[in-house]
Order: structure tokens, then sequence, then C-alpha cells
């Protein structure tokens, strides 16, 4: 979560655009989470197999007004917490799901 509002931050202040290094499925899930609702930037998965990774552009559309990114990034880091606790859920049932078939 702080890697993708670090980057957002680089990405709004400099206005280039920053890819991240490969990720994981849900690693990607949780950038793109977390910056879906912070101005000035959007993301993009790029890439295939293991060399799948996030873009983060810069937005000129919405950064022209980035007072409430403050605001906006505590919105993202529900967002992401709840992303992580469903993950987690649904986890969890598989696993519970596995126990009980092989019993």
């Amino acid at each position: 979560r702080s890697l993708a509002k670090r980057t957002a931050d680089k990405v709004v202040r400099f206005r280039k655009n920053i890819a991240l290094d490969p990720m994981t499925p849900y690693e990607r899930r949780i950038i793109h989470s977390c910056l879906q609702d912070f101005r000035g930037v959007t993301t993009s998965s790029v890439g295939s197999n293991d060399d799948r990774r996030v873009v983060v552009y810069y937005d000129a559309k919405t950064a022209r007004s980035n007072r409430g990114n403050r605001r906006d990034s505590v919105k993202a880091d529900e967002t992401a917490e709840n992303a992580v606790n469903t993950a987690e859920t649904v986890e969890t049932a598989a696993e519970e799901a596995a126990e009980s078939a092989a019993e």
C-alpha cells in the first residue's frame, strides 16, 4: 500500500509514468485497488506471465484538483484492507472445503 502511494505521488509530482517491478496477481490487485480513487493517476497491468507488472500513468484530467488525495487515500486504504480481508476469507473457506473433502 505504501509503495502504491509513494509511486502515485512521484507520478503526479514529476508527471511521468512509472512501471513497477513484476508482481503476483494478488499484489497487482492491491496496487490497483489502492490507486483507483487517487487523483492524477490511472493504473494498468502490462506484460505476460511472470513479467506482468503495474504501470502507474499520469492523468492530467484528474490531476488538476489534488487537494482531496489525503482523504481519498484513507478511502483507498479502507478499500485495500477490504480486498485483503476478502482474499483471506476466500482462502480460509477454500482450505476448510479442502479439509472437509479430504475427510
